[in-house]
C-alpha cells in the first residue's frame, strides 16, 4: 500500500480533511497546509505566522515612546539653533564694524560715537533704508584712557570700542530704554600708520 498524504484542519470545532495523489511532493503538502492554515488564522501555519497582539502592542509602545522623546527635544534644538544663527550674526556684525572702525582716519574715529548701523537677517550690512532689518548696532568710543580693571593708562594708539547688537527689525531700536535686550561687544583697536 503506497502512502497517501492528508491534511486536516480544524476551525471552530469543524475538521475538513484533504487527501493527496500518489505523486504529492512535501513542498505541495506543505503549500496547501499555509494556504489553508494562514487564511483561517491558525497559530500552527509554521514559521510563516504573523505578530501576536502582545508583540504589536510592545512594539507601538516602544515606537511610541521613542517619538515622545524626540518631540521633548525639538522645542530645545530649535531655541539652540535660534541662539547660535544669533551668535552667528553678531559676529558677523562685530566683525564688519571693527574692520570699518580699523581702516578710518584716527583723527575722524570720535565721528562713530553713538552711529547706528542696520544689517539683515545674515549679518550684511544695509546702507539706506532698503531691505529687511533684522540687527540694528549702535558703537560707543568711551573716552576712558585705562583698560577695563586697570588703572594703567592706555597709550594714544589704542582705542575701547563697545559695540552693542540688537535683534530687532526696529530701525530706531532704543539702547538706552529699561529693559531692552542686547548684546555688547567690546574691543580694542590700534592707529594705523598714518
Amino acid at each position: 500500500m503506497a502512502f497517501q498524504p492528508s491534511l486536516a484542519v480544524t476551525f471552530n470545532g469543524e475538521t475538513v480533511h484533504h487527501r493527496f495523489g500518489p505523486g504529492t511532493t512535501v513542498a505541495r503538502v506543505m503549500r496547501m497546509s499555509f494556504a489553508v492554515n494562514g487564511a483561517q488564522g491558525s497559530s500552527t501555519a509554521g514559521p510563516f505566522r504573523g505578530f501576536s497582539l502582545v508583540e504589536t502592542v510592545l512594539a507601538l509602545a516602544v515606537m511610541g515612546l521613542a517619538v515622545s522623546v524626540l518631540l521633548g527635544l525639538l522645542p530645545h534644538g530649535l531655541d539652540m539653533a535660534r541662539k547660535a544663527g544669533v551668535a552667528a550674526g553678531d559676529a558677523r556684525i562685530t566683525s564688519d564694524i571693527l574692520a570699518e572702525l580699523s581702516q578710518v582716519k584716527w583723527t575722524d574715529l570720535p565721528q562713530y560715537d553713538n552711529d547706528l548701523f542696520y544689517f539683515d537677517d545674515q549679518g550684511v550690512r544695509q546702507d539706506g533704508t532698503d531691505g529687511t532689518t533684522a540687527y540694528v548696532a549702535r558703537v560707543q568710543l568711551p573716552s576712558t584712557s585705562s583698560l577695563p580693571g586697570s588703572t594703567v593708562s592706555m597709550s594714544d594708539n589704542l582705542r575701547r570700542v563697545v559695540i552693542q547688537v540688537a535683534a530687532s527689525p526696529n530701525r530706531s531700536f532704543n539702547f538706552d530704554a529699561v529693559g531692552a535686550s542686547y548684546s555688547t561687544y567690546v574691543s580694542i583697536i590700534s592707529r594705523n600708520n598714518e
